[in-house]
């Protein structure tokens, strides 16, 4: 698996940034061939800036990606709330029970590990971080490994993809805290395309699969450790968002 990373520095130094720049971000990735975004950052505040910016980058074949945010509100958080163009993300912990601090509502997509995630940090180090900003970048990398694996998926087929091979968490069926469910490597890689297209099926006990599993876990640590797009995209830690527009901003 061959997957380059897209740094797009949408904050500052503080965390915190404006929906223009954000949605210039977006949008300039786009444009220079990425092919998902994860965006481990959000606001409370909707923005026809944001939105058109994503919808922008969906409709060139973008798989967007975003986290829910760590409020624990039934509250739209944006851009992870621009269903139509994003994948939202809540979190799990390590007994696929919820983690508790997570945003929820119908417009939940997934779910992903988001407690004592090992990242990158500042100053060249690494360590554990909480909330679904780690979460997001679980999918954006699984969504690269899928999508390496299986090279002629469109953009919804991924989607679909996911959405078809997720392990179903609480209500049966897609609900407000899980979505359709905790994103699953192994059954999104091994699961066959009807008709099956591309790729190999891979047995759990493969050294190629812990090897692609080692891959997406060292890709989502990067993606995870830096307020920057993936060539394949992120979202970071617990701080809330503040609100205000061009003005408005958006920060962790």
């Amino acid at each position: 698996m061959q997957v380059s990373i897209m740094a797009e520095k949408v904050l500052g130094n503080t965390g915190s940034g404006t929906i223009f720049d954000v949605a210039q971000g977006v949008i300039d990735a786009t444009n220079k061939g990425a092919r998902i975004t994860n965006n481990s950052y959000g606001t409370y505040a909707y923005s026809d800036t944001l939105r058109a910016a994503f919808q922008y980058a969906s409709s060139h074949g973008v798989l967007n990606v975003a986290a829910a945010g760590n409020d624990n509100l039934d509250q739209l958080f944006y851009p992870a709330a621009f269903g139509e163009s994003v994948i939202a993300v809540a979190g799990t912990d390590q007994n696929d029970a919820r983690y508790t601090s997570s945003n929820y509502g119908d417009w939940i997509e997934l779910s992903a590990p988001a407690v004592n995630i090992i990242s990158t940090l500042p100053g060249d180090s690494y360590g554990t971080l909480t909330g679904t900003s780690m979460a997001s970048a679980f999918v954006a990398g699984v969504a690269a490994l899928v999508w390496s694996h299986f090279q002629i998926l469109s953009e919804d087929q991924v989607r679909q993809r996911f959405q078809e091979t997720a392990i179903d968490l609480g209500v049966a069926g897609r609900d407000p805290f899980f979505g359709y469910g905790r994103v699953d490597i192994f059954s999104a890689l091994n699961v066959r395309l009807n008709p099956p297209v591309g790729g190999i099926v891979l047995e759990t006990r493969s050294h190629v699969f812990f090897m692609l599993c080692a891959e997406i876990v060292a890709a989502a640590m990067a993606s995870a450790g830096s307020a920057a797009f993936l060539r394949y995209r992120r979202q970071h830690r617990t701080k809330r968002a503040k609100n205000r527009e061009l003005g408005r901003s958006v920060s962790w």
